[in-house]
């Protein structure tokens, strides 16, 4: 069991990893540079924007919620009700 799960699995994962990430780490930042070359901009700002837009429209479903929840609380203290379960 522990050549399946302990420490000495572990080290020898890490040794055949090591391997294969030194033949790939000097490759990354070609790889990385030819990738946002030849990606195309417009597809990247099109999903920026839908982001930006999907988050804005959470932003403002929190707000409401938050000054919906404000409002109840005020006219709970305006018209001097007991809070529940006092």
């Amino acid at each position: 069991m522990q050549e399946q799960v302990g420490f000495k699995r572990l080290e020898e994962e890490l040794k055949v990893e090591a391997a294969q990430w030194s033949h790939l780490l000097p490759q990354l930042p070609r790889l990385l540079h030819q990738r946002l070359r030849h990606h195309a901009p417009g597809r990247a700002l099109a999903e920026l924007r839908r982001l930006r837009r999907r988050r804005s429209g959470a932003t403002a479903c929190c707000c409401a919620s938050l000054a919906g929840a404000l409002a109840i609380m005020a006219a709970w203290a305006f018209f001097g009700m007991p809070l529940p379960g006092r």
